[in-house]
């Protein structure tokens, strides 16, 4: 944290609540605080898209204002454990207090037909709902996700906004992984919601460039995958004879092969070093004589959770598209094409390769990285076998410090569903996995 950014936070912690511009300009007090946390680039300042300048705050919706300040007490609910009890429930009060602002100020847009159309409407649903599955406040997390993209819809579709309107494509970013990643640990989507992803196909690239710009540094080309798994995920579930669900197989071939052969040395040497090395130049002051910072020696680190997410999905992949008895017909496949795949080895590799990765990141303890493999963690922790306890406690070790160190809820939300899933699995027979439709019992997200 940058120290002028703390003594900014330190001189507002109590704003008065007579003076609603200050309590505003309290919360991007501590929003200046928590943004670098937020992005893997570490940026400061004007060059962190979650920056915004104190002069701006007359100028902000009301109900943006509201939910920024129930952002910033949830903040500091989380990373003040130490603080009495007492004076959680006061903080805890006042973010309900805003929270509850907030909505009354949104339903009075939403019943005002000029004003529910309009961008600054779009921006209060898209505030609201990132701040919700942050602090995992709301359950219904999935059908406001579908209300968003049917108001991005109405103006045009994604596509249509990036291009017209650059100032919301932060705010997209964040839409579009929470609906890509936020399918991996739900029940099954359906299929129109499947369908609906596959549209974000020819915009990846031009909506995350480097993949940098967000907490989820997953590599746009692998996103991309997922939709295609979460596609395929659905036709099988929707598909009412076993022979149907056969017809897939082909295509979950591909896609499988398709995550194997993704470089990660490629991606780390072509795109995230380069990338890092100009975001340094960026924060060095134009009359210091110095260079950027050397990044090689960055690219241990980069590799290890370049490759979580890799694995991450490859674990994905095969649990949801080979399980449920649909692979015992893969060696039907034509050989010469597809080879002979050992499945059962793939998955072990890759979650052996998972977890190796991720204590990799977590002994450097002062890594950026560090905080942003939520949903590698959750996914190996999903395919852990309940008797390997050293396994369970360093992901669950991991999942509370990122809560505390973020002061964000949902890698708690993790770790009560990781608990879940290994009482349950202690049940099972040896070895034998529970199927991945079955792991939940309703949408979970783990990207925020």
């Amino acid at each position: 944290m940058d120290p002028a950014w703390g003594n900014e936070v330190q001189e507002a912690k109590e704003p008065s609540p007579s003076n609603p511009l200050g309590e505003a300009i309290a919360a991007l007090g501590d929003n200046e605080a928590i943004c670098p946390e937020m992005l893997v680039a570490g940026n400061c300042g004007l060059q962190n898209p979650f920056y915004v300048p104190s002069l701006a705050v007359a100028n902000v919706h009301p109900a943006v204002a509201e939910m920024l300040k129930s952002s910033a007490l949830a903040h500091r609910i989380l990373q003040g454990a130490e603080r009495p009890s007492s004076d959680r429930a006061v903080l805890a009060t006042k973010l309900q207090r805003h929270r509850g602002a907030a909505i009354r100020l949104m339903a009075q847009d939403l019943a005002n037909d000029a004003s529910h159309t309009s961008f600054q409407f779009l921006v209060c649903v898209l505030v609201f709902l990132l701040i919700e599955i942050q602090q995992s406040i709301s359950s219904s997390w999935r059908s406001h996700v579908d209300a968003a993209l049917v108001i991005i819809d109405r103006h045009g579709g994604l596509g249509r906004l990036l291009a017209t309107c650059e100032p919301l494509t932060h705010f997209l970013r964040y839409v579009t992984i929470i609906d890509i990643l936020g399918a991996t640990t739900t029940p099954c989507l359906e299929f129109v919601q499947a369908c609906r992803q596959l549209k974000i196909l020819p915009i990846l690239s031009t909506l995350f460039g480097d993949g940098l710009q967000t907490c989820v540094p997953c590599p746009p080309e692998l996103l991309g995958h997922v939709i295609l798994v979460n596609h395929l995920r659905s036709r099988m579930q929707n598909t009412v004879s076993q022979d149907g669900s056969v017809l897939v197989l082909p295509a979950a071939w591909t896609a499988l092969k398709s995550i194997c052969e993704f470089s990660v040395d490629h991606w780390v040497d072509s795109v995230v070093l380069p990338s890092l090395a100009l975001y340094d130049v960026h924060r060095i002051d134009k009359n210091a004589r110095r260079s950027p910072k050397f990044t090689v020696p960055q690219r241990r680190l980069w590799l290890a959770l370049t490759s979580c997410f890799k694995s991450a999905i490859t674990v994905y992949c095969i649990s949801t598209l080979f399980g449920d008895g649909y692979a015992l017909h893969y060696d039907e496949l034509d050989e010469t094409i597809y080879g002979h795949t050992d499945l059962p080895g793939a998955k072990l590799f890759h979650q052996e390769t998972l977890m190796s990765n991720l204590q990799t990141i977590a002994s450097d303890q002062g890594s950026q990285v560090r905080k942003f493999t939520i949903w590698p963690l959750t996914i190996a922790g999903l395919r852990t076998q309940p008797g390997d306890e050293a396994s369970k406690r360093f992901i669950l070790t991991e999942l509370m410090w990122m809560s505390e160190k973020l002061g964000t809820a949902s890698p708690l939300i993790a770790a009560d569903l990781l608990n879940k899933t290994w009482r349950e699995a202690s049940i099972w027979p040896d070895g034998e996995q529970k199927a991945w439709d079955s792991l939940f019992d309703k949408p979970y997200v783990f990207a925020l």
